[in-house]
């Protein structure tokens, strides 16, 4: 029998017999967005969002990103990792969908180009020997630029490189090499021929990925306006909700033109959610770099950066966790910067100011001058009691609180650990003012006879007497 052949021009079935095919990824390989981290070992990435690229879709519409500087500062390199669970002992493939950076260097007029990462297996605790743990490999070094698309893991041979992974868990993980690389989703598979294309269906996910700062430029804009003044903007981000403003807010807070929107943003933001405090922890954490390399000196006339603490620090009250300000006071333990003219401003003084800032002035140890320390051992210790005593107290119970209820007996054992909290005000509010709205008499008296101040007034000028 004669075949019969469409009418279609040869070279047309050429050039479609030769295009690469596609297909669907194998059932059994491991995908998961690149965003979606178990730990950060160094914090140089973010999360960015990506709304376009000339590929097209982005997983998500984010990608893991570790961006470039800002002209005349050194970029921050990253580390994360990926904890993975391999569903059965076999020969793997890493792909990632990545996009490389290549942009004109202003000062030398030469290209820079952005187009690596290293990644590698940490050892796991009781796993068999044979698993290719504490091995790295150069990841990338093609010439595609500026566009997301896939590529595998090769061998110095620029062959694939073949992964010996064993069933169980493994730990991945990727460091930059250059800033201005972006990473939409990665790949493991056992098919050696499979070529990913475009966005692919995740079929692994991680429930409480680590925290990451995100880049997201609608929230940045209101940042910058919040720090300009505009209430519309302050109240708008407060009622975004916390866990879509903190990780912008920590991407914000490392860039100059954004603290005052920070500040005003962050100050106002209540947790009524205890799940989402590490997001604020984390948030506060991603200043410990810039406060201890760059902003805290030993010089008087510098003072901008212990200001800039100070207001940070105000903020670790709302963190149930001493953690942030018990890793200042162990810095000032360790630091002998002290300034010898007017008020130090060492890391010791500013441990001692945030004290103060935070307990709303009641823990009054940062009043001093540089002839206070000259025993800074005793001074270190003072600081570091202070502030032991004042968070064992509020575990015990809000002064406030127990003010308003009357509560003698609980307030009897905060103001044993602290006595200070007799005075601590709350929007400006000492707790008699409370016990007396109350009409707590006997509570009235028993904080009178503990020390509260019948003077204190209120903003309206309001006092207990």
């Amino acid at each position: 029998m004669k075949r019969s052949f469409p009418d279609v021009p040869l070279y047309v079935l050429l050039v479609v017999t030769l295009l690469p095919a596609f297909a669907a990824p194998p059932k059994d390989a491991i995908i998961w967005e690149a965003e979606q981290v178990s730990s950060v070992r160094d914090d140089g990435f973010i999360i960015e969002n990506v709304p376009w690229d000339p590929a097209g879709k982005i997983s998500g519409g984010r990608a893991l990103s570790c961006p470039m500087p800002v002209p005349g500062e050194q970029a921050t390199l990253g580390e994360v990792t990926y904890r993975l669970n391999i569903p059965r002992s076999d020969t793997y493939y890493l792909w990632m969908r990545t996009r490389w950076t290549m942009v004109l260097d202003p000062v030398t007029d030469h290209g820079r180009f952005s187009n690596t990462v290293t990644v590698g297996l940490m050892d796991e605790p009781n796993v068999p020997a044979g698993r290719e743990t504490q091995l790295r490999w150069l990841f990338g070094g093609d010439t595609t630029y500026n566009v997301f698309h896939w590529i595998c893991l090769l061998d110095n041979t620029m062959r694939v490189q073949k992964l010996s992974l064993r069933k169980g868990f493994i730990t991945l993980y990727c460091e930059t090499r250059h800033a201005g690389i972006k990473i939409d989703q990665c790949l493991l598979t056992t098919d050696p021929v499979y070529r990913p294309n475009g966005c692919l269906t995740p079929t692994v996910g991680n429930s409480s990925p680590a925290f990451l700062p995100l880049r997201d430029d609608d929230v940045l804009l209101l940042i910058r306006q919040a720090g300009d003044g505009k209430q519309a903007a302050i109240q708008q981000l407060t009622t975004m909700g916390m866990a879509r403003v903190l990780p912008v807010l920590a991407y914000a807070l490392k860039y100059d033109k954004y603290f005052a929107g920070v500040f005003q943003t962050i100050r106002r933001l209540h947790i009524t959610d205890g799940r989402l405090s590490p997001f604020l922890a984390a948030c506060l954490d991603a200043t410990k770099t810039m406060i201890f390399d760059e902003t805290v000196t030993a010089s008087q006339q510098n003072i901008t950066g212990n200001e800039r603490l100070m207001q940070i620090l105000i903020l670790a009250k709302q963190i149930p966790s001493q953690r942030y300000l018990g890793s200042i006071i162990e810095k000032a333990r360790k630091d002998n910067t002290i300034s010898t003219a007017g008020v130090p401003r060492s890391v010791l003084g500013c441990a001692a100011e945030a004290l103060f800032v935070i307990t709303k002035g009641e823990i009054g140890i940062a009043d001093y001058t540089s002839a206070d320390v000259q025993n800074e051992a005793t001074t270190r210790e003072a600081i570091l009691r202070s502030w032991e005593q004042w968070w064992a107290a509020e575990r015990v119970g809000d002064m406030h609180a127990l003010a308003k209820q009357g509560d003698i007996e609980r307030m009897k054992a905060v103001l044993a650990i602290c006595p200070a909290l007799v005075n601590i005000r709350e929007d400006g509010e000492s707790p008699l003012l409370y016990t007396i709205r109350g009409k707590q008499l006997a509570a009235v008296r028993f904080q009178v006879e503990q020390g509260a101040d019948v003077t204190l007034t209120a903003a309206n000028g309001t006092s207990a007497l």
